[in-house]
C-alpha cells in the first residue's frame, strides 16, 4: 500500500510538473533582454535600460527584476544556460557569485543592509524557468537566517546535510573563507567537494550567504519525492522586509 501511495505521489507531481513546463514562460526571454536592450545600449555609459549594470570586460550584467523591490539579477553577457553548463567549470569564466556578491548594494536602496542578511542563489535547471544563467541578488528569510545561526555549529569546511533542512527541504552546508569563495569559486566548490554534484550540476542549486567574515555555501538536489525541484530561491526574501 505505501509503495502504491508513493508512486500515485510520484506520478501526480510529475504530471504538475510536466503542467508547468508546458506553460512556463519563453525560456529565452531573460537573454532576449539582455542582449536586444542591456549589450545593444552599452555603448552608452550608464544608458542600458533595463539592465543597472553591463560590463562586457568583466563580462556580466544585472538587471533589476520586477519581483520583489530589492531583487536583482546577475547574468553572463555571454550565453550559458545555467548551473549545468560546462562553461561555468571553466578556468577562464568569470567568477558569478562573486561579482554578484561585489554588487549586493544595488539592494541597499538608501538603508545599509549587513552581510549577513544578504543571500545570492541559483536555480537547478529544474527549478528555473529561464535557459540563461542568472544569480538572484536579495535578502535572506528571517527564518532562513535563524535555521542556519541555530546550525551554525554543524557547518565545517566539508559539504555535510544541513541539521534539520531549510524550509522543510534537505540542503547541503559547508563553510569556506572569503579567500577561497573569490578564488576557487562556488561551482568548482560543489562540482569537486560534493560527489553527487560531479556528476550532474544541473540537477543543484547553489546559494550563499555571509557569517562572521565567512561564506556559508548552501546546495540542495532535486527531489520529486520531497516536491523539491531545487530552486534555492525560496530562501530570499525579495522584498528585504524580514
Amino acid at each position: 500500500m505505501r509503495k502504491v501511495a508513493l508512486v500515485a505521489t510520484v506520478v501526480g507531481f510529475s504530471i504538475i510538473v510536466a503542467g508547468w513546463l508546458a506553460f512556463r514562460p519563453d525560456p529565452n526571454a531573460l537573454y532576449k533582454i539582455l542582449d536586444t536592450k542591456c549589450i545593444a545600449h552599452a555603448d552608452r555609459p550608464g544608458e542600458f535600460p533595463p539592465c543597472v549594470e553591463v560590463s562586457q570586460a568583466a563580462g556580466f550584467a544585472i538587471l533589476r527584476d520586477r519581483k520583489g523591490a530589492r531583487h536583482f539579477l546577475l547574468m553572463p553577457t555571454e550565453k550559458i544556460s545555467g548551473i549545468e553548463s560546462e562553461r561555468v567549470l571553466s578556468a577562464d569564466a568569470p567568477n558569478f557569485f562573486n561579482l554578484a556578491w561585489e554588487n549586493r548594494s544595488l539592494i541597499y536602496s538608501g538603508a545599509l543592509i549587513s552581510d549577513d542578511r544578504i543571500l545570492l542563489a541559483l536555480n537547478s535547471k529544474s527549478g528555473r524557468t529561464q535557459e540563461q544563467l542568472h544569480i538572484h541578488i536579495s535578502c535572506v528569510k528571517k527564518e532562513v537566517r535563524q535555521g542556519l545561526l541555530s546550525a551554525n555549529g554543524a557547518i565545517t569546511e566539508m559539504w555535510k546535510p544541513l541539521p534539520g533542512g531549510l524550509l522543510g527541504h534537505d540542503y547541503w552546508a559547508r563553510r569556506v573563507t572569503m579567500e577561497q569563495f573569490r578564488e576557487i569559486g562556488p561551482f568548482r566548490l560543489l562540482a569537486f567537494g560534493l560527489p553527487q554534484a560531479a556528476d550532474g550540476m544541473g540537477m543543484f542549486s547553489l546559494a550563499m550567504t555571509e557569517n562572521n567574515g565567512e561564506v556559508i555555501l548552501l546546495a540542495t538536489e532535486r527531489d520529486l519525492l520531497d516536491f523539491n525541484l531545487a530552486s534555492a530561491e525560496e530562501l530570499q526574501d525579495q522584498d528585504c522586509a524580514s
